[in-house]
């Protein structure tokens, strides 16, 4: 965090004067003066927080996470039994996740648990602490930058969200493990069994879509590893159609969905476009070659909100802001440019505007949305300043496998 760009006057001028002091009295002074610039970066940031709206949830805090947890069997991915499903339901109706009902709530800090969580292989060698789990090789991502889950072995995922903030290892990150509670509905918990058996059945899911888009396929097919894994795919398709000026790392989604012809396609663009003109023709042009290509078959279609950027040390969003708001969004987005490692090309600030033209033109044409606007409160999920997320079991990511069974199970019913 560039905090230096981020001093006032008065700080800078306290900050010259303990460096006079060094260069009158030696090294003592010196360090006197460190201590003051870190006591005033400590105020900066505090003061950052609370003016441009990004004050943690003061009753969650980084789980300390022991050595055996850090390493734990990774033996079980059901999230939960009858009886658990039965007292996070309570007497609350079931939330309307095709109506995005379940947007307002708050994230609840839970005791991080090696049953319902997962190792995290990462493709940046990360893998290699848990041989046994992840294998001792990257995971192979061929033909078409495209990769299945097996039993064998879980998943691998990139992005580093495996490493950095990610770390579960408490002396190297700042793991947060949280459940996301609405607040005027509830969320079924998920359960891999219920979901492979009765809910995917034995259809395929094919996500396709960049580099944040395998994050959450690698997520779901660690979610069902012991279940139904090789029912699940991704397809790399950073634009989704051509884009002038864009270098496309994977293939068209239609020719994705033509190749591996799923029963069902998840699909999300949207860090690799830079403009609402081109995210409206990548909408207009994906409805146009599915109903052509793909209208007269049983396959279903699933648009997936963006997964939004952070950084882990602005922590957890406060429940009370609304994030489609755009001058709030400037106010979270501000100090976030202000940051070395930012660049003007991400144009993070258009992912909400992005997420509602979405949400609107798909929703008004029949076609079912996730909406992962819940994400966007989970500044801290993430390995550093960046749109990539942590991928660990208990990380935020785990929220898409909960409201992907909510979503296939509305489906079912309509």
């Amino acid at each position: 965090f560039d905090f230096i760009t981020l001093h006032s006057a008065k700080h800078r001028d306290i900050t010259l004067q303990a460096t006079e002091m060094y260069v009158q009295s030696g090294r003592v002074l010196l360090v006197i003066g460190l201590v003051v610039v870190g006591l005033i970066t400590f105020v900066d940031f505090l003061s950052l927080s609370h003016q441009h709206l990004l004050s943690p949830i003061t009753s969650i805090a980084v789980n300390a996470v022991t050595e055996d947890v850090a390493r734990p069997h990774y033996n079980n991915n059901t999230f939960t039994t009858q009886k658990q499903q039965s007292a996070a339901m309570g007497s609350q109706r079931r939330c309307n996740v095709l109506k995005f009902e379940h947007n307002a709530g708050q994230w609840v800090k839970t005791n991080f648990s090696q049953d319902v969580t997962w190792p995290c292989c990462g493709w940046d060698k990360s893998f290699r602490k848990y041989p046994n789990q992840c294998g001792t090789r990257p995971m192979s991502r061929s033909p078409f930058r495209s990769y299945a889950g097996n039993r064998q072995f879980y998943a691998h995922v990139g992005g580093h969200g495996c490493s950095g903030a990610c770390d579960p290892d408490p002396t190297i990150g700042s793991f947060i493990s949280a459940q996301w509670t609405p607040n005027n509905c509830a969320l079924s918990l998920f359960n891999a069994t219920h979901f492979c058996s009765n809910v995917l059945r034995n259809r395929s899911l094919l996500v396709v879509g960049d580099s944040t888009m395998a994050q959450t396929a690698s997520v779901l097919m660690n979610a069902v590893h012991q279940n139904c894994p090789e029912q699940i795919r991704h397809a790399q398709s950073d634009t989704l159609i051509p884009m002038e000026g864009v270098s496309e790392r994977g293939s068209p989604w239609n020719i994705q969905v033509d190749r591996f012809d799923p029963d069902i396609v998840l699909l999300n663009a949207g860090p690799h476009i830079h403009s609402e003109e081109d995210y409206k023709t990548m909408m207009e042009k994906v409805y146009e070659q599915f109903n052509e290509q793909f209208g007269d078959t049983q396959k279903l279609l699933i648009w997936k909100t963006i997964n939004p950027p952070g950084y882990p040390a602005l922590g957890i969003l406060d429940k009370a802001y609304n994030l489609d708001d755009p001058q709030i969004w400037e106010k979270i987005m501000k100090p976030l440019r202000k940051m070395q490692r930012y660049k003007k090309k991400y144009t993070w600030d258009l992912f909400p505007k992005f997420d509602r033209m979405a949400k609107h033109y798909f929703k008004s044409r029949g076609v079912a949305v996730l909406d992962v606007y819940p994400l966007r409160y989970r500044f801290d999920n993430h390995p550093q300043l960046d749109v990539h997320h942590c991928t660990h079991g208990n990380g935020a990511l785990r929220l898409i496998p909960q409201l992907l069974q909510a979503l296939l199970e509305e489906l079912d019913q309509a």
